[in-house]
């Protein structure tokens, strides 16, 4: 009697985790952008319809993994790289820039070697300049350096 309620409430375990599987399927996809392989599925959903685990908790559980890390960084390095090249180079950068880019900076971490490559560029350079006319930058600083010159040459 006691194996057979056993039996039974394993079978009704493993019938409702099947039902608990299209949702650790969805979380998952959305998460690690793939499906889990068939013993993690199972092991999840069964946690959840036990209520060994909550779904914040399994989602956290997957939010820590490596890869799922790794994938929502590279979405903010590469909306960075956008953004570093909208205020420099005053364009887009191409996909092969991005995806350079982009690799490089989540890698390395080389954010300040990227900048000033992306600053050495010749269209960024020209930008700056552009920029440093309009607000009278360039010739404050060429006032100021023929000032300082000819005070030097007074000494």
């Amino acid at each position: 009697m006691l194996l057979t309620r056993t039996y039974n409430t394993l079978l009704l375990r493993d019938a409702l985790a099947q039902r608990a599987l299209p949702l650790v399927d969805a979380v998952a996809e959305a998460i690690l952008a793939r499906r889990l392989d068939d013993p993690a599925r199972q092991e999840y959903a069964t946690a959840l319809i036990s209520g060994m685990m909550t779904l914040s908790e399994f989602i956290e559980r997957l939010m820590r993994q490596h890869e799922a890390r790794k994938r929502f960084d590279q979405d903010i390095i590469r909306e960075f790289v956008q953004g570093a090249y909208a205020a420099t180079v005053k364009r887009p950068p191409s996909e092969t820039e991005l995806r350079r880019a982009a690799e490089r900076v989540s890698e390395t971490g080389a954010v300040e070697g990227f900048l000033n490559d992306l600053y050495s560029l010749p269209q960024a350079k020209h930008n700056l300049f552009v920029s440093a006319l309009g607000d009278g930058g360039v010739a404050d600083l060429i006032l100021i350096h023929l000032k300082n010159q000819s005070q030097r040459e007074e000494k």
